[in-house]
């Protein structure tokens, strides 16, 4: 079926139907996507293969985190393995090749796209605007620790593609709590059980509920970090952000003539996936 369609679409272009076919079927057999989203990224790649102009696919790369002795969340910047104590005095490790390996895992769908030969723009952002709530964790420390995790992972994933973007999301994007898109969808939602977004504030709430459940089950956090406000921070923050980040990979897709706008949102993801689907424009994909 989907050969005969690469054939329709390329009738004189043996190498261009191959390309369209492969990028389909890696997406169908690989990766989860919602039907009517399925649809429009069969678009996309087709206009890159037609035209040449690449898609602009996201890989949003969240800050390496731990809780220390007292139970308070901290960053961490350093390249290397990290020990700590936690609450309970027991010694563990956060390791880097651990991270950089969650990292390259969810860069397969473009990584492979590009070697196939569709025309794609990779673009990882670090989501330092994580610092920016609590915000306990709007230090200069911490912002220090964000660069040297971005030059870190800057260097080591241009070994694997010279063409990835590391970004920092503040500077490419801007602080999402300081955009009409932001206060809109988290005043409506928080607000109001129906909506012009179309999420229920009882979904919203439900999102509260099982975030605050996941957090107080674990007794290394500290009181804050394991109550129902911080959960309810995190829910709303996540679901602005989520918003407005999504409105601004479309408008740069735009702007930027690309094909299309694809992001990858890890499995898990459901409420920040629905937020995101909110931009037509854009492809979510796990």
């Amino acid at each position: 079926m989907v050969a005969k369609e690469a054939c329709e679409y390329f009738p004189v272009n043996e190498s261009s139907a191959l390309q369209y076919a492969l990028a389909l079927l890696v997406l169908r057999y690989f990766h989860k996507i919602s039907p009517e989203k399925y649809k429009l990224v069969k678009g996309y790649i087709y206009l890159a293969v037609l035209t040449g102009k690449p898609i602009d696919s996201y890989s949003p790369m969240c800050l390496r985190y731990y809780y220390d002795r007292d139970g308070d969340q901290q960053v961490i910047g350093a390249e290397q393995n990290f020990e700590y104590v936690q609450k309970d005095k027991t010694i563990k490790v956060k390791r880097i090749d651990d991270y950089l390996a969650v990292l390259l895992e969810e860069l397969t769908l473009p990584l492979t796209l590009e070697l196939i030969g569709i025309p794609i723009n990779i673009i990882c952002p670090i989501m330092d605007h994580e610092l920016l709530r609590p915000k306990r964790m709007d230090t200069k420390s911490n912002h220090d620790k964000v660069f040297e995790l971005r030059d870190y992972l800057e260097r080591e994933l241009k070994k694997v593609s010279n063409g990835i973007q590391v970004i920092s999301s503040l500077e490419y994007f801007g602080i999402p709590s300081q955009s009409q898109d932001f206060r809109q969808i988290t005043r409506e939602v928080t607000e109001m059980e129906y909506n012009s977004f179309g999420i229920k504030n009882s979904t919203y709430k439900r999102a509260v509920d099982d975030e605050h459940e996941r957090n107080v089950e674990d007794n290394l956090r500290s009181d804050y970090y394991r109550s129902k406000d911080f959960a309810e921070l995190c829910r709303k923050y996540d679901m602005g952000e989520a918003f407005f980040h999504a409105r601004k990979m479309s408008e740069k897709a735009f702007k930027n003539s690309s094909s299309g706008v694809i992001a990858f949102l890890p499995p898990g993801a459901e409420f920040d996936q629905s937020i995101f689907n909110l931009s037509k424009d854009l492809v979510t994909y796990s």
